[in-house]
């Protein structure tokens, strides 16, 4: 094994260790709230698998945060935030997959902020940022707004 595998592999146990010791009773895990009502169910692997075997490997990630409103306008405004500090998220990507075959991607804004139109139902969102665990939602009856 070579020198930079071994360094590799004691980074691992270092932050495989800080995760199951004290940090572990203090993440927050990502969350999704639709008009102030909690639908965490729909997260597509909500629970992050660290360590050599999880799919999550050995590195500790962001959680994020998502909550959508309905503005009444054939609008669904969302907002997305850090899970732990509740900080606002600016340039996440949010991409959505609709009912009529099309993917759509928006960039949040200074303040984490999104619009979506509702228009064709929108069946999975997903959301990226560099340093966070994807957060995939899909809806369970088909359509999530």
């Amino acid at each position: 094994m070579s020198s930079i595998s071994k360094l590799f592999v004691l980074a691992c146990f270092v932050l495989l260790y800080h995760v199951n010791g004290q940090a572990q009773t203090k993440m927050a895990y990502s969350k999704l709230l639709y008009n102030g009502k909690e639908y965490n169910e729909l997260i597509v692997d909500r629970f992050p698998q660290y360590g050599f075997a999880g799919k999550d490997g050995c590195v500790v990630q962001g959680q994020l945060v998502l909550e959508l409103k309905d503005t009444g306008a054939q609008e669904v405004e969302g907002l997305v935030k850090d899970a732990e500090t509740g900080a606002v998220i600016f340039a996440a990507t949010v991409q959505l997959k609709r009912a009529n075959g099309t993917t759509e991607e928006i960039a949040t804004d200074e303040q984490g902020k999104f619009l979506v139109h509702k228009g064709s139902y929108v069946k999975t969102l997903r959301i990226a940022y560099i340093g966070y665990r994807l957060l995939n939602i899909k809806a369970a009856s088909g359509k999530l707004f």
